[in-house]
């Protein structure tokens, strides 16, 4: 009886050492990665058998026993215990930064659920600054923000996600978190990293401690991008565009299950140094023109040196009187409404670089 108990303990123990876990790679997808961390933040607090090797090198490290929980889809708690000493802390969610982009295979990308617009939610950049001209060292802040087209039904446990950006214009990109996103930061756990291997990409992952969904919907943070200091050494055209798009979006609840999201991006217009010092020159003299005066059958053109983003009507007694906002156009055709009484007017137009340009007109 005795032999067939050490038999039984003995099958347990081999199969317990043919699982093996790479400290870091908590989802078992072949990889550490921030998306790991969804993994460690889902289990965090729980604890069960310690590893006979513990540590957190990122090679393969056997499960002396498993673990009583386990995610959702099987996968045992134990691979969130990075470092192996029984519990899923804080400690393992360091032990994924340090082994951050290490692979042991392939890895596996997760099933993203198709995203429909207008009906999931979407991960959106905020709207950047009208006409800001960047150039070498300028910087930028754009906001970003989970946005639901309705009422948010669902509880967020976690989100992670990429922002990929050419590396050969921006110099520097970052991402503060807003202090109430996922409950703040004594609630949730942040993270953000530029993966050595990738460095055209920046990964963010934010999770709750636990089992612990909450409402996500808001603002997540603000993105603050530098562009490359030297542009002249490589920059032929007078301007590049430069795409910054979010990918791998990662949006977990209560159960771990991957949430529908949309995607979205955001084009950035980069000038050459030398061209925009060149052609600010030619602009400073051109004068702005709106014609004719007096205006005929409503219709007004506006010719700036700058491009155009919004026009002001206001009367004699300094009330406005009409509002027209442009796509950003340094020529702007804008039919004026009817039966507007005989008299002079004052036009305010704000175009690129912040500049007010005024004109009276004489409406018949």
């Amino acid at each position: 009886m005795q032999k067939k108990l050490w038999i039984v303990i003995l099958l347990l123990w081999a199969k317990a050492l043919s699982a093996q876990v790479y400290p870091g790679d908590a989802n078992r997808s072949g990889r550490a990665d921030q998306q790991d961390m969804l993994y460690i933040g889902y289990a965090y607090g729980a604890a069960g058998p310690s590893r006979v090797i513990a540590g957190t090198a990122f090679t393969e490290m056997p499960i002396a026993l498993e673990w009583a929980e386990a995610f959702p889809g099987g996968i045992s708690y134990a691979y969130a215990d990075a470092n192996g000493d029984g519990q899923v802390n804080i400690t393992d969610m360091l032990a994924v930064i340090s082994n951050y982009g290490l692979a042991h295979t392939t890895p596996l990308a997760p099933v993203y659920p198709p995203a429909s617009p207008g009906i999931d939610p979407i991960l959106q950049f905020g709207p950047g600054i009208p006409g800001l001209q960047l150039t070498a060292g300028s910087a930028i802040t754009i906001p970003i923000a989970l946005e639901y087209p309705g009422p948010a039904h669902t509880d967020i446990n976690g989100l992670a996600f990429s922002i990929d950006f050419d590396k050969s214009y921006i110099r520097s990109i970052t991402l503060s978190f807003a202090t109430t996103w996922m409950g703040g930061p004594a609630a949730s756990f942040r993270f953000q990293n530029i993966d050595p291997q990738q460095i055209g990409q920046l990964d963010v992952a934010t999770t709750r401690y636990g089992v612990n969904g909450f409402p996500a919907e808001g603002e997540v943070g603000a993105l603050s991008i530098i562009i490359e200091d030297d542009l002249i050494s490589f920059m032929e055209a007078d301007s590049a565009e430069v795409l910054v798009k979010f990918s791998q979006i990662m949006l977990v609840d209560e159960e771990l299950a991957l949430q529908p999201v949309n995607s979205d991006s955001v084009l950035l217009t980069v000038y050459n140094p030398n061209y925009l010092t060149s052609s600010q020159r030619m602009e400073n003299r051109r004068p702005f023109h709106c014609f004719p005066n007096p205006v005929q059958g409503g219709q007004l053109n506006l010719a700036a040196p700058h491009r155009i983003y919004e026009a002001r009507f206001y009367n004699m007694l300094g009330r406005e009187v009409y509002r027209l906002r442009s796509p950003g156009a340094r020529n702007w055709t804008i039919q004026l409404p009817g039966e507007w009484p005989a008299g002079y007017y004052l036009l305010k137009s704000h175009s690129e670089g912040g500049r007010i340009n005024e004109q009276l007109l004489f409406i018949p």
